[in-house]
């Protein structure tokens, strides 16, 4: 149970974290995402999406860090070769971004390998999950809740049992 509920909050924090990237509130976000990993460290992507976050307040090297984090976890996230790939060029390490591109291309084709590479070079926004909606992490928030509460109130129940 116990397990389960950490699970739950990982997740939560995480969630949050995405509605604060979507509202551009970066530093939020990542404080949101070190909640996540502070309970459970190898939970992906919270790593990834706390590297998006420091990619785009400009934080390009402790970004490459946590797409590091994440792909010891899971070396075959595309999007995360690919994000990697767009800190490396803000950085100027052309030959290893050009690598991480290649990597991401090569898990997933559908990711294009840059032909030339400029600075300030954005990453497609894939926070979170690929295919991820607002609605649903909105979903998400109220089922969590839903299903806290039943716990915790089926539980007083049994007590007065």
């Amino acid at each position: 149970m116990a397990l389960k509920l950490n699970f739950q909050l990982v997740v939560g924090w995480n969630n949050k974290g995405i509605s604060y990237d979507y509202l551009k509130k970066h530093e939020e976000a990542i404080e949101c995402y070190s909640k996540a990993l502070d309970i459970d460290p190898k939970y992906v992507e919270a790593w990834s999406n706390k590297g998006l976050s420091l990619f785009y307040l400009g934080r390009y090297e402790e970004a490459i860090e946590c797409y590091n984090k994440a792909l010891e976890l899971n070396p075959q996230l595309a999007v995360v070769w690919n994000n990697m790939g767009n800190a490396l060029i803000n950085i100027e390490r052309i030959n290893e971004a050009q690598k991480a591109f290649e990597k991401a291309f090569e898990i997933d084709p559908s990711f294009v390998i840059p032909t030339s590479f400029t600075p300030t070079h954005t990453p497609t926004p894939e926070i979170g999950i690929p295919g991820f909606d607002l609605k649903n992490m909105v979903f998400g928030f109220l089922l969590i809740g839903i299903i806290v509460t039943m716990l915790l109130l089926g539980k007083k129940l049994i007590g007065k049992l």
